[in-house]
This record gives structure tokens, C-alpha cells and sequence, in this order.
């Protein structure tokens, strides 16, 4: 499972705190996976963020994405965005760069689901700690 932050490179370097060059390895890397090793599957990890991986030009460009790394693709597990790793960065005495994100409603990732599948992307929806309706 390879966790990529967002398909725009100014967004995945905002969300993972790191220059474009390095939030684009992600990709780089699902396409060598892609071309050197055919028998791997390779699944992707999307965390939901309101109005940053969730909008139009995202979910376009993530579906693009996903249907290039056949055959090695199988699918795309939805995460809806949630503060669990808040009380480690507690822990550890550090600033949790996340603080002002909402927590992602269950209701919309249903609705991103649904939208991913219309467009031939096999997924899962991951949950955000609140019960799966």
C-alpha cells in the first residue's frame, strides 16, 4: 500500500510538509513498481481532507493515476482524515502540524466513494472511527 498525499504537488507538499520534488516520489515510485515488478499488487492510500484532496480536479486526476498503474493496481482505500495521531505527537512532545483540519465526515467519504466507483476505481472507504453505516 503506497500513501500518496494528493495528485497536485502543491497540495501534497502542503499536507506532508515536504518540497514538491519530494512529495512527488510517491508516484515515481508506483510507477516503477508498475513497470519492474507486474506480479506485485499495489494498493493506494487517499486520506480525505475537505476541500484539499477531495475536490473535482483531485479525484479526476486520481483516477487517471490509478487506471495508469495497471496492472499492478487493485485499489484505493479511502481514509477519511482524523486526529488519532494527535496523542502521539503529544507524547513525543511535538507540535501536531494537522491541528486546525476537521475530521472528515463519514457521510462525504460515502459520497467520494461512490463518485471514485462511478469512474471505474475500485475502492474501500476506511473508517474514521465512527460507526459504517
Amino acid at each position: 500500500m503506497l500513501c500518496v498525499k494528493a495528485m497536485d504537488p502543491d497540495v501534497a507538499a502542503f499536507i506532508s510538509g515536504v518540497s514538491r520534488t519530494a512529495g512527488g516520489r510517491g508516484k515515481e515510485f508506483a510507477y516503477f513498481i508498475r513497470d519492474n515488478y507486474k506480479k506485485t499488487k499495489l494498493s493506494l492510500r487517499w486520506v480525505l481532507l475537505e476541500d484539499l484532496t477531495d475536490t473535482d480536479k483531485e479525484i479526476d486526476a486520481l483516477t487517471k493515476f490509478a487506471k495508469s498503474l495497471s496492472p499492478v493496481f487493485t485499489h484505493v482505500e479511502i481514509l477519511p482524515y482524523h486526529h488519532l495521531a494527535k496523542d502521539k505527537y503529544d507524547h513525543l512532545g511535538r507540535v501536531y502540524p494537522m491541528d486546525d483540519a476537521r475530521e472528515y465526515p463519514q457521510d462525504k467519504a460515502l459520497d467520494f466513494k461512490e463518485r471514485l466507483e462511478k469512474l471505474g476505481v475500485k475502492c474501500t472507504l476506511a473508517s474514521n472511527g465512527s460507526p459504517l453505516e
